[in-house]
């Protein structure tokens, strides 16, 4: 019987191991590398649905990846609470909004993922170093730049990089 005993205590100490790297793997990269977060409201249609959930890269935004057309999930400047947006003007960058149409350095915008042209009301800013502008996909119900302001890198949470439900709607954002 010593031999069971020293058997199953060894099973047990390994299972253990196992369970404390494997938690504390997990919660790195819950806190380091990647995050869930639920989408609220509509003003990403028609490209994200109100109550999917995303997986949030958070490492690129460290290393100041953040480009023109990217979705990215950002601390309001109103309320702290996470909104979720795409990047249409980067630093030191000259956006004007005229019409339905947005320019970036003098040269039109192509904006293929745009559902909604309403309440676009004509605007001109200068972002200056570490800001960027931000709006929504469904142009009518977003809060975004157009009502707050720029947004700045400190702000940035992460990047939406893969839709994981529900199932049927699993795909990577691009």
């Amino acid at each position: 019987m010593p031999n069971f005993r020293r058997a199953a205590l060894h099973f047990l100490l390994d299972t253990i191991e196992i369970l404390v790297i494997g938690t504390c793997l997990a919660a790195f990269s819950w806190l380091v590398i990647a995050e869930a977060v639920e989408v609220t409201g509509d003003s990403m249609l028609p490209t994200l649905q109100n109550r999917e959930r995303l997986i949030v890269e958070k490492v690129s935004i460290k290393l100041d990846k953040v480009g023109r057309g990217d979705i990215i999930v950002f601390k309001s400047p109103q309320d702290d609470k996470l909104l979720i947006k795409r990047v249409i003007a980067l630093p030191n960058e000259y956006l004007e909004i005229i019409s339905q149409d947005v320019y970036v350095d003098g040269k039109m915008l192509p904006e293929p993922y745009v559902s909604n042209h309403e309440n676009m009301s004509s605007m001109k800013v200068q972002l200056k170093d570490g800001e960027y502008f931000v709006m929504g996909d469904n142009r009518g119900v977003s809060n975004d730049s157009r009502r707050f302001g720029p947004i700045k890198q400190s702000s940035i949470f992460g990047h939406a990089v893969l839709i994981i439900s529900p199932v049927q709607e699993f795909r990577i954002i691009n």
